[in-house]
C-alpha cells in the first residue's frame, strides 16, 4: 500500500477484535512521519478509517519514525517510535480514535516526545495495560553505550509517576548496548521485557 509520495515501511501489526488489520510504521511525506493503515478483512483500506484507510501524523519537524502499535480498551490505536528534533532523538508516541483522527484528549494534540536521557532516546515496542495506561519499551543512548529504556504513561498522556517515581526507567543489562524489542505486560501489571544484551563481543536474549 502506498501511502506517502516515497519510500513507505510496515513496521508492526495489530487486529482489532473485528479482525480488522491495523499496520503501523514510517511513510515519507517530505519527511519520514508517522503512518497507520487499516485494511477490511478483503485486504482493501478501510475507508472508515481516515477517509482513504491511510492516516500520516508529524509528531514534530523532523525525522518521525514508528515501529510499534498497540490497540487500547476503547478502540484507539497508539502507535510509538522516536522523533527527531536537530540531533535528539526522543521517545515519541501517538494514539488514534478508531476514525483514524488525532486523539485530542491524549496530552492535548494527540502526540507527544519523552526524553530519557541527554543524547538520543528511542521506542521499539509499546504495550496497553489492564489499567489503559501505555508502557514503552526501548533504549537510551548514554556516554559509553546504549541502554534499555522504560516510560509509562497514563491514559491522558502524562508520564505515570507512580512507575519509577517519574515515570521512565534507564537500565543496564550488560556491558554493552542493551536494547528492548517486544513488551508485554501480565494481568497483575508487571512489566516483561525481550531485547538483547551485549557483553563484551557477543549479543545475548535479554
Amino acid at each position: 500500500t502506498a501511502v506517502g509520495n516515497a519510500d513507505d515501511f510496515g513496521r508492526a501489526i495489530a487486529v482489532q477484535d473485528d479482525d480488522r488489520i491495523v499496520v503501523a510504521g514510517t511513510c515519507n511525506t517530505g519527511n519520514d512521519d508517522f503512518c497507520v493503515v487499516r485494511y477490511l478483512l478483503d485486504g482493501t483500506p478501510d475507508p472508515s478509517f481516515g477517509g482513504t484507510g491511510k492516516v500520516t501524523a508529524a509528531i514534530r519537524t523532523g525525522v518521525d519514525q514508528a515501529s510499534s502499535v498497540a490497540l487500547d480498551g476503547d478502540g484507539n490505536v497508539v502507535v510509538a517510535g522516536f522523533s527527531r528534533s536537530g540531533s535528539k532523538d526522543e521517545l515519541a508516541l501517538a494514539r488514534f480514535l478508531p476514525n483514524g483522527t488525532l486523539d485530542a484528549s491524549f496530552d492535548g494534540d494527540g502526540k507527544l516526545t519523552t526524553a530519557i536521557g541527554t543524547l538520543a532516546d528511542q521506542a521499539r515496542a509499546v504495550a496497553i495495560d489492564g489499567n489503559d495506561r501505555i508502557v514503552v519499551a526501548g533504549y537510551t543512548l548514554t556516554a559509553s553505550n546504549r541502554d534499555l529504556a522504560l516510560a509509562r504513561y497514563l491514559g491522558n498522556g502524562a508520564l505515570d509517576t507512580s512507575f519509577s517515581s517519574d515515570g521512565k526507567v534507564a537500565l543496564p543489562i550488560g556491558t554493552g548496548d542493551d536494547e528492548a524489542a517486544a513488551i508485554a505486560t501480565q494481568p497483575d501489571g508487571k512489566i516483561v521485557v525481550g531485547g538483547y544484551a551485549a557483553d563484551g563481543s557477543q549479543h545475548d536474549v535479554l
